[in-house]
């Protein structure tokens, strides 16, 4: 469970770990409350096209400034958990420094914060 397959000419075949990739933007970020739903329908399209398990998925934050709060963020990384399953990975990449602060307080258990100097601070 957890990697997809893939056939390659003759009989040989090897297991390819099953990864989600998504890049969050800023406007998603500041619309979060409205914008989840279109954000957890990519996920559940990319989980399906894999057969319905990935191993990781990596929540590219890299283009979104310092934001007032970090509730609605948390809350994404839990919605996105729970779609995947527990087995899987999640892992949240390049948080500006103030962005990865206020993350870092409430990261939840099975999230990996990895700021921009390449830190990783386990939830």
């Amino acid at each position: 469970m957890g990697t997809a397959v893939v056939e390659r000419t003759g009989s040989r075949s090897w297991a390819e770990p099953a990864h989600i990739e998504l890049a969050v933007t800023p406007f998603e970020a500041r619309n979060l409350p409205y914008t989840i739903h279109g954000i957890m329908r990519s996920v559940r399209d990319q989980l399906s096209r894999m057969g319905g398990s990935a191993d990781q998925v990596t929540i590219d934050l890299s283009a979104v400034p310092p934001l007032p709060a970090c509730a609605p963020l948390l809350a994404l990384f839990q919605h996105v958990q729970r779609a995947v399953g527990p087995r899987a990975t999640i892992v949240v990449i390049g948080p500006s420094p103030a962005l990865a602060a206020c993350l870092r307080a409430d990261l939840p258990e099975g999230v990996v914060l990895v700021d921009r100097t390449g830190r990783r601070w386990p939830g």
